[in-house]
């Protein structure tokens, strides 16, 4: 992890997506493009994850960004998170939920109030991908930032629109100092019918992301999904 430096993105909201790529794939320290959408590998298990990195170069030290660099590539708190996972299952589906208007990375003041004015007035943006193919899975890893003690509002917008019931849903995700908050009763709330186990999520504190591999990856492999 040596070639791995963190940045930082808001305080109270924690982690993030790369703006610029749909997806990556990470194997041996190296990142590879890969489509937002699922490509249908036979196997059982998918991860779900939102992210959202700032890109505001400007910054103190970048302590707010909340993102990651690995070989030269931006990734997110929570995507460099989800693609530890889906190495360490041995490159299961991934699916990165992604709005249709993308949020202004560039200006942190304006990102903060944003995400704030959108969980106050209960909005659901709208999101480039829908996943069709969901009936194949029987095994969700879902993670995301913690948005002001609360879920991302694209987070919401997913799940008013995907029903988990009768699949095994485990939340994952990162944060700046609040946990999990309250997001794993709110997910148990709008997915009634899932067997969610929320007692299995893993959350990691965003100054100790660069340095998580191990402890993910242990917490993978308690979970005995493969």
């Amino acid at each position: 992890m040596n070639n791995v430096s963190r940045r930082y993105f808001l305080k109270t909201m924690a982690t993030g997506l790369t703006a610029i790529t749909a997806g990556y794939l990470l194997s041996n320290n190296k990142v590879h493009a890969q489509s937002s959408t699922t490509q249908p590998n036979g196997n059982s298990i998918l991860i779900v994850y939102y992210s959202l990195p700032e890109t505001n170069s400007t910054l103190a030290e970048h302590r707010e960004n909340s993102t990651v660099t690995v070989n030269n590539q931006i990734l997110g708190n929570t995507q460099y998170m989800a693609m530890v996972i889906q190495e360490a299952l041995k490159n299961v589906d991934l699916f990165r939920i992604e709005t249709i208007v993308p949020y202004d990375t560039t200006d942190h003041a304006k990102l903060i109030a944003q995400a704030k004015n959108e969980l106050n007035s209960n909005y659901r943006p709208a999101l480039k991908h829908t996943l069709n193919n969901l009936d194949q899975y029987n095994t969700i890893l879902f993670g995301y930032p913690i948005w002001w003690a609360d879920l991302p509002t694209p987070v919401y917008s997913f799940m008013s629109q995907h029903d988990f019931a009768g699949k095994k849903l485990i939340p994952f995700g990162t944060h700046g100092g609040s946990g999990f908050a309250n997001t794993r009763s709110t997910i148990a709330k709008l997915q009634p019918n899932a067997d969610f186990r929320a007692q299995d999520g893993l959350t990691i504190y965003r100054d100790r992301i660069e340095n998580a591999k191990n402890d993910i990856v242990d917490w993978v492999n308690k979970l005995s999904l493969v």
